[in-house]
């Protein structure tokens, strides 16, 4: 069978602490980002009440990055927010103007 999918084994960061440390080696290489890239993601979620702001970002890595957030519908989200290339350490803010909560990811 094949191997899951990164979204698959998307993590909830509701229920991680901050600042978490991980690593994509042996994750899976099934998401690619809209700014170009390939090779192993994780993807990472978290829900965001009506009218609140996620901010959201990488502080250190040991390789050239692409880091994506988006918003809404199944992972990896319906719409971008916003993909980065340079520099890895770029955050990336959105704020929830829908009338519910939405579901946001970021992948690595």
């Amino acid at each position: 069978s094949p191997p899951p999918s990164s979204c698959a084994m998307a993590l909830d960061l509701s229920t991680q602490t901050s600042p978490l440390s991980t690593s994509t080696v042996g994750a899976p290489n099934t998401h690619a980002a809209s700014c170009g890239g390939s090779g192993n993601e994780k993807i990472f979620y978290v829900e965001v009440p009506a009218g609140g702001e996620l901010t959201i970002g990488m502080t250190h890595n040991t390789y050239d990055s692409r880091h994506e957030t988006r918003w809404g519908g199944s992972c990896p989200g319906a719409n971008l927010v916003a993909c980065t290339d340079d520099p890895d350490t770029l955050q990336h803010s959105w704020i929830n103007t829908q009338d519910s909560s939405q579901r946001a990811y970021f992948i690595v």
